[in-house]
């Protein structure tokens, strides 16, 4: 029986396309970062390995004692990769790298009115991954939270009565034995203020309840999540911008807003036609838009994505 024979820069060169691709593919579903595959680097040595293997078998090498060579050198650096002393690795928002923040994490966060007496606004600026995440405008302090399972740390300050808070996932040893779908977080906005939300997330389930909200500016970057949201008619004009890898964008908007959708990506699946929406190249929308009092304007930029529009009256429960 013939054994093939393949030639390791034949083989270093397929596997490096593969593993670019690979790489590009997930950084864009939102499952890598680009500090994650700056940190690979460091396994650089594997290509003298292979380099040595190419003089020792004169440029030729069984296909078999390839792969086997390559699959076990895989193994060790993955192995290496979430072992290493002071590294952390994220399921699903993976990040890596040391963790410089010596704050802890806290399962609950507030910030109560006694302590600010007099704020005009809020913003919010939220990473996190791996979780389910919920959020409405029902806190009769000017922001409170908690986070089950996955802590988290927060920051606040005030600066001409805005009110900025910030809340980061707490960094995680990896677990395969670990139930991500068990962690969640909580947040609650008081509808008193006008708010900027800027959300940064890997693979999350979330349900934003922005009814009860003023929200002049909503900027969504998002993975492979499942997000949906509600929208109420307490803002005058609130501008969305959303980057999403391949995920499932629900929205809910009353039907007295006005509102136009802008895409960026041809890959992105809509319902907006159905709508009977006015449709101008990337452009739809809705009827009556520049008459109405009220106006939401979304720019989308996604992979391969699901983003969907339903209309409700005010006067019919959501």
């Amino acid at each position: 029986m013939e054994v093939e024979i393949l030639k390791p820069t034949t083989v270093v060169t397929g596997i490096m396309l593969v593993l670019a691709g690979l790489s590009l593919f997930l950084v864009n579903l939102g499952y890598l970062s680009w500090d994650t595959i700056l940190q690979t680097f460091r396994f650089w040595p594997i290509l003298l390995i292979l380099l040595g293997l190419a003089i020792i078998f004169k440029n030729q090498l069984p296909s078999g004692i390839s792969s086997s060579i390559l699959l076990i050198i895989a193994l060790f650096a993955f192995i290496g990769l979430i072992s290493t002393p002071g590294r952390n690795f994220r399921l699903f928002n993976i990040h890596l790298g040391d963790h410089h923040n010596s704050n802890s994490g806290v399962q609950n966060f507030q910030v109560t009115k006694s302590k600010y007496s007099i704020l005009n606004a809020g913003i919010l600026d939220l990473k996190c991954g791996g979780l389910k995440l919920t959020l409405d405008g029902e806190s009769t302090a000017w922001f409170d939270a908690s986070f089950a399972k996955l802590k988290a740390i927060a920051t606040e300050s005030v600066n001409q009565k805005n009110l900025n808070i910030s809340l980061n996932q707490e960094d995680v040893n990896f677990n395969l034995g670990h139930n991500w779908h068990e962690a969640s977080w909580h947040l609650h906005l008081s509808p008193a203020l006008a708010w900027d939300l800027n959300i940064d997330t890997g693979a999350v389930d979330a349900k934003l309840d922005l009814s009860n909200l003023t929200i002049n500016n909503f900027e969504l970057n998002t993975g492979a999540a499942n997000i949906e949201l509600l929208f109420g008619t307490k803002s005058v004009e609130t501008e969305v911008n959303i980057e999403a890898g391949a995920s499932s964008i629900k929205v809910k908007i009353p039907e007295e807003i006005g509102v136009k959708v802008e895409f960026d990506s041809a890959l992105t699946s809509n319902n907006l036609n159905k709508l009977g929406w006015q449709h101008d190249e990337n452009t739809y929308t809705s009827p009556g838009y520049e008459g109405k009092t009220h106006k939401i304007n979304f720019q989308v930029e996604t992979g391969a994505s699901s983003f969907q529009i339903e209309t409700f009256s005010t006067l019919q429960e959501v």
